[in-house]
């Protein structure tokens, strides 16, 4: 298996998309992570919109965000392992940075 480590100390995954609050106009949804065994969770964000359809687009990108980082280190590990070449170096390039500008 071809693995990559990184070390990064963001709250950890599974992410999920909590209830969508209707507040004044606006809507808000929080994303929450598993806090203990007891089925207790914390908040890691809260999307705030007066537009609940983009507010629940929003909402399941952020809690995606875990799980989309440690596939785009899995990618860019793969692709230095397989070669860099003229026709993949500006994907490379893209998750490179787009990898360094999370760990900065």
């Amino acid at each position: 298996m071809i693995t990559e480590t990184i070390a990064f100390n963001h709250t950890p995954a599974p992410w999920s998309v909590g209830k969508n609050y209707h507040d004044e106009g606006n809507n808000r949804i929080d994303i929450r992570y598993p806090h203990n065994e007891w089925g207790d969770t914390a908040l890691v964000a809260m999307i705030r919109t007066t537009n609940s359809e983009r507010a629940q687009c929003d909402a399941k990108l952020v809690a995606a965000a875990p799980e989309m980082f440690k596939a785009l280190v899995k990618v860019r590990y793969l692709m230095l392992s397989a070669g860099i070449t003229y026709e993949n170096a500006d994907a490379y390039n893209a998750l490179d940075k787009v990898i360094k500008s999370i760990l900065a």
